[in-house]
């Protein structure tokens, strides 16, 4: 249940969001990989990096609280 939900809040989220700062996102948060590295792979800052998984981590929690209260 909980992967699924994950995966229908990401689905609905991903749009919200520039690829780019999707893909920040997903490499360091689901990936693990650093913020140094994603930064380079996607030629951002490592801050950028960081405020992205931080952004798109916290409309996650809120679109996974919309759908489990629905």
């Amino acid at each position: 249940y909980e992967r699924q939900l994950f995966a229908l809040a990401c689905e609905q989220v991903r749009r919200d969001f520039q690829e780019s700062t999707w893909q920040a996102f997903w490499l360091t948060a689901i990936q693990g990989k650093s913020g140094k590295e994603v930064a380079g792979v996607l030629g951002m800052t490592t801050a950028a990096v960081y405020l992205a998984k931080r952004r798109v981590t916290a409309r996650l929690r809120q679109q996974i609280d919309y759908l489990r209260a629905e």
